[in-house]
């Protein structure tokens, strides 16, 4: 028998604030699907209608034209990516028409700022536009690094404190009990991509002859068969590389049995990470670029970072070297008060104060 719901539910749910997110695409359930869109669709539907949710479409940015009259807020992502997607002059064309709309009829525009450069180095121009005219027109910027904040700041030196929101990217509740016994001295973990500067850590181990120094596991999909044939250019005994995508239960395995977890993002890329986040709850040693929000939680002594390539082994070495190299405490308390569900109650608490 199909359950009804009470009229007085119903009205609760009429009073939200519906709100569209961006991207939201059929590649939503796949496992190599960057997992965020779907955390934020989750968290901000306990506070809002997110009229989208479990509609993924083929489209792209179009789809916005199913929701644009009924959405009072749009919840945009990776907008500076849009002219590289399969139509990406008419998407982005689109998008100004959108942009235009929003004024029109009195709708907002969240954005998140995830990155300083695009990933990709064609349409620059455009991208680069893209993010000029975002900084001058979205209503709420949220960003996951402090470093954003100046970054939004340099796009757009006149605008206001009160428009730009910094929220450390939130973290799924998980910390897993600590393991003795390693079998790797450094894991890299996550879809490998060139952007994210493995192969410059391995060049530069090789040019300094240390490539038979640390027992290294780089697993994960990787980008191109160009790029694994030159990540495994590199002759080691002790360099293992596993190119598939990793099952979140294996993948736990594997980052228990290894002492560091280690990101080489290059620094003129990256302002925030997910994966950053997700190996908090690992429990293990985590080694970072010293730039965003790696450095956001260095401050707070939950990582270590450095400088360049030249400091990196030094610090390898140093944790390698101590019985307790995290604060397993202070990761507890980050991760309590940057959950997923605070993050929801945070842009929901914000967008009524502007409103």
């Amino acid at each position: 028998m199909e359950s009804i719901t009470p009229f007085w539910q119903k009205n609760e749910s009429m009073k939200k604030t519906k709100i569209f997110v961006y991207p939201l695409t059929t590649r939503f359930n796949e496992k190599l699907a960057n997992p965020y869109i779907k955390d934020v669709c989750k968290a901000l539907n306990n506070h809002f209608v997110c009229v989208n949710y479990n509609k993924p479409s083929n489209i792209g940015f179009l789809n916005i034209s199913k929701y644009f009259f009924q959405s009072n807020l749009f919840h945009l992502n990776w907008i500076e990516d849009l002219p590289d997607k399969k139509g990406g002059f008419f998407q982005t064309l689109f998008f100004f028409l959108v942009l235009i709309g929003t004024k029109l009829f009195g709708k907002k525009i969240i954005w998140t700022v995830h990155n300083k450069s695009t990933h990709q180095k064609k349409n620059l121009y455009i991208k680069k536009f893209l993010l000029y005219i975002l900084s001058r027109n979205a209503n709420y910027i949220i960003t996951h690094s402090k470093e954003g904040i100046e970054y939004v700041r340099q796009l757009n030196p006149k605008i206001k404190k009160k428009h730009v929101l910094y929220i450390p990217h939130p973290v799924k509740s998980k910390i897993l009990p600590p393991v003795k016994n390693y079998e790797y001295d450094i894991i890299i973990w996550g879809n490998i991509m060139r952007y994210k500067g493995t192969h410059l850590f391995l060049q530069y181990l090789s040019e300094n002859s240390l490539l038979e120094t640390y027992k290294i596991l780089i697993i994960g999909k990787i980008e191109n068969k160009n790029y694994e044939k030159e990540l495994r250019s590199y002759p080691s005994s002790k360099i293992i590389i596993i190119n598939r995508f990793i099952e979140e239960e294996e993948l736990t395995d594997y980052i228990q049995k290894s002492k560091i977890i280690l990101f080489t993002y290059q620094n003129e890329y990256v302002l925030s990470s997910g994966a950053l986040t997700d190996s908090l709850g690992f429990n293990q040693a985590i080694i970072g670029p010293n730039t965003g929000a790696f450095n956001d939680l260095a401050k707070e002594d939950l990582i270590f970072t450095y400088k360049n390539m030249k400091d990196l082994p030094a610090v390898i070495d140093k944790i390698l070297a101590s019985k307790k190299a995290h604060n397993e405490q202070k990761i507890k308390n980050f991760i309590q008060q940057n959950s997923w569900e605070n993050y929801g109650s945070q842009l929901y608490k914000w967008t009524k104060q502007k409103s």
